[in-house]
């Protein structure tokens, strides 16, 4: 189903217990902050006014994203939205690049095009988009995973915010493989990375 904001829901029958759906947001030069965020807020409000017709539970409702996606389930956990309904109820986060600041470090050259902010963000504007600084105690539950080896979004990013939420109160769960690096997804051939489908599952059967 498609609406103006451009979202799509495509049910996905992977486990009789959970019912998942893809959200396609809009990224790109003309699509800067915060339109992917009000997208998903958009999606999760959609959800709940209509989870009858999903037979979803509206109170059950969960987001899970990977590096930028991760960025933007972590934002529409963390920061409160102008509804009360377009807060999920718990987050996954594989290798999210949450920490928008940490991108740029002193000395370097912050200048030129974010994908994100636009042309050369200021630190203000960095700051407002790094989930460490924004979260709040009522952020939900929320599991992240991350590859210590990760060189595109280093660990330090999960570190950040999973230390940021355990210092506000929120249930954290941090897991950090040794090895995987940047984008490693579902990744059946390498048993190392695949057991965070394990580990996931299990933190679900507590919060989900």
């Amino acid at each position: 189903m498609r609406t103006g904001l451009a979202y799509v829901f495509v049910p996905l029958h992977l486990d009789p217990r959970y019912a998942a759906f893809v959200l396609h947001y809009p990224v790109g030069l003309d699509r800067l902050h915060p339109l992917p965020l009000n997208t998903a807020r958009a999606a999760l409000s959609h959800l709940r006014e209509n989870a009858a017709h999903y037979h979803l539970d509206p109170a059950r409702l969960g987001v899970l994203g990977f590096s930028a996606g991760g960025h933007l389930a972590a934002h529409v956990a963390a920061e409160p939205g102008p509804a009360p309904n377009a807060r999920p109820d718990f987050a996954v986060l594989l290798y999210p690049a949450s920490s928008w600041r940490s991108f740029y470090t002193p000395g370097s050259n912050a200048s030129g095009h974010d994908p994100l902010l636009g042309a050369d963000p200021t630190p203000a504007q960095r700051d407002a988009v790094s989930i460490e600084l924004i979260a709040t105690r009522d952020t939900p539950p929320v599991l992240a995973i991350h590859a210590a080896d990760d060189t595109v979004v280093p660990v330090r990013h999960s570190l950040l915010l999973t230390q940021a939420l355990a210092d506000l109160g929120v249930p954290v769960e941090l897991h950090v493989l040794p090895h995987g690096g940047h984008g490693f997804g579902l990744d059946e051939e390498n048993p190392e990375t695949h057991r965070w489908t394990d580990l996931c599952a299990n933190w679900l059967s507590r919060y989900a």
